[in-house]
């Protein structure tokens, strides 16, 4: 594992391979915890939009990125299963069409890019535990204004058929934060059964909400 480092270039590869997004990496490292192998990613960049060479275009920014998998759970279930992934500091931006459809900023906004909610629950399942931490999602309407959630944090806990997420994220600048959970059985969107709460402190959404369904 601490050869690791010098494959940055073959992860972006199989990244590209596996996801068919350009991706850019600015530094790879390995270690292992127990059995099970750590990797930690710094500068983990997802070029997507028309121009890869344009950063701004990037829907995914990441600082930086640690995971763990789990070796054992892997073989029993042959699939790769992931014991931890914290990911520090990311931002995610989010654009409207013309005409009102959101989609991740670089994409055209065409069925081919639209977000699959069955795929993306799916794909949370084969992580065990999910940190994220100092997330900011900014939102771009097609009139040109911009609305943002900052200074975010988020768990995903996955066992067996319990699924948890937890959010906590500030509205623009306000001091106070949005809480929003859910906790959910099945491991099938369309057959899934829970509860889920959300906090709202005093503040102005008006313009938030004027700009559409999100």
């Amino acid at each position: 594992m601490p050869m690791v480092s010098g494959y940055a270039s073959y992860f972006e590869g199989r990244m590209v391979e596996y996801t068919g997004i350009p991706v850019n990496i600015n530094s790879l490292s390995g270690s292992f915890n127990g059995l099970n192998p750590e990797l930690r990613i710094d500068g983990l960049r997802l070029l997507i939009g028309d121009n890869v060479e344009d950063q701004n275009a990037s829907a995914l920014l990441f600082d930086n990125a640690t995971i763990i998998v789990d070796i054992p759970r892997s073989i029993w279930e042959r699939r790769w299963i992931l014991e931890d992934f914290a990911v520090e500091a990311l931002e995610i931006n989010v654009e409207q069409s013309l005409d009102g459809d959101w989609h991740l900023a670089g994409f055209d906004g065409g069925n081919d890019s639209q977000l699959n909610f069955n795929d993306l629950f799916q794909s949370l399942q084969r992580i065990s535990l999910l940190n994220l931490r100092n997330v900011g999602i900014t939102f771009f309407s097609n009139e040109g204004n911009s609305y943002s959630f900052n200074n975010g944090v988020a768990t995903i806990l996955n066992e067996d058929e319990s699924h948890f997420l937890h959010v906590n994220a500030s509205f623009e600048q306000s001091a106070q934060q949005i809480a929003f959970s859910f906790e959910v059985v099945g491991n099938e969107a369309s057959e899934i059964d829970g509860k889920i709460h959300l906090e709202l402190p005093v503040a102005d959404y008006s313009t938030f909400l004027a700009i559409g369904s999100i």
